[in-house]
This record gives C-alpha cells, structure tokens and sequence, in this order.
C-alpha cells in the first residue's frame, strides 16, 4: 500500500514530465511543410530575411518601344509570404534568396511569381545580359550582379500594309 501512495504522489509529475518532452519534441517530428507562391513552385522564405544561405540581386531593366517600364515594387513580398524571388522597391533588384546556397532560380521564375509572362503578344522580345543578346531568356539562370535588359518592340502587321505598285 506504501509503494501505491508514493507512485501517486510523482504521478503528475511524471505525466508532466512526457508531456514536455513531447511538445518540445513535435517539431522535430513534425517539420513544417513548405508554403509555395500560388501557381508556382517559388517557396515562402520561412523566416523572411533570416537564416539565407544564398542572396544574390540581379537587375531588371524592361523597355518597351525604348522607353523604360518600372518593375513594381513587392513582386512576391506580402505580410503572410516573401517569396524565395521577389522585390522590395521599384528600381528592377531582383531579390533572389533561399535558405540553401545551392538553390537556383530562373528568369521565368520571377515572372511566374509576378503572374505574368515573359511574352508580349503584340511585341517581339530582345534580350541581353550584360550586353550579350540572350535567345532563351526564359531559361536564364539568375546571377547575383547580372544587368538583365528585355526590350519589347511592337510588332507591325505587315498584312495591314498596301502593296506598292
């Protein structure tokens, strides 16, 4: 009768104890899944700025008809998500980020996460990197430094054109 009084008196502590260990324990157990950009497969930064393993800023510039278009600023940056490729102002800094340093994005990639294509119908589409004309800019990697320029030029219809005589 001794040994069950005693075993009553640590039993709370007991379950207290498991329970502890249990909760500091589910974490690990049970690791947060990743929150993607709706449509993409561009991950939320976990813990926004911290924690980066990889942050490189490549620039953006876009003209259409030789006159410059602004990047928008907070392309993937809201209060519940900071995307992995985002903005944080107007001057085309891509914001390129992730919390492995072997990660890489793509041009399309920042498009995608803007919600819109690399494509104008209506314009042709001339792309350099650092002077050097690109012919598949979707595909490019991005680099932190890389001077990205997309030039749109409106494309005229030739059919509408009366023939010479």
């Amino acid at each position: 009768m001794l040994y069950s009084i005693s075993m009553k008196k640590y039993l709370p502590w007991v379950a207290g104890l498991v329970g502890i260990v249990v909760l500091l324990s589910w974490g690990r157990l049970n690791p947060p899944q990743d929150i993607f950009w709706k449509d993409t497969k561009i991950a939320c930064l976990p813990n926004g700025h911290a924690n980066l393993a990889l942050h490189i800023h490549p620039d953006l510039q876009i003209l259409v008809d030789g006159v410059a278009e602004k990047v928008p600023a907070h392309i993937g940056d809201t209060p519940s998500c900071m995307t992995e490729v985002h903005t944080h102002d107007d001057t085309g800094k891509i914001h390129a980020e992730a919390t492995t340093a072997n990660k890489t994005f793509t041009l399309a990639d920042f498009f995608a996460v803007w919600g819109t294509s690399i494509e104008r119908p209506g314009y042709t589409l001339t792309a350099t990197i650092d002077g050097t004309p690109e012919t598949n800019p979707s595909a490019l990697t991005l680099k932190d430094g890389q001077k990205i320029v997309l030039a749109y030029t409106k494309t005229i219809d030739t059919s509408l054109i009366a023939p010479q005589n």
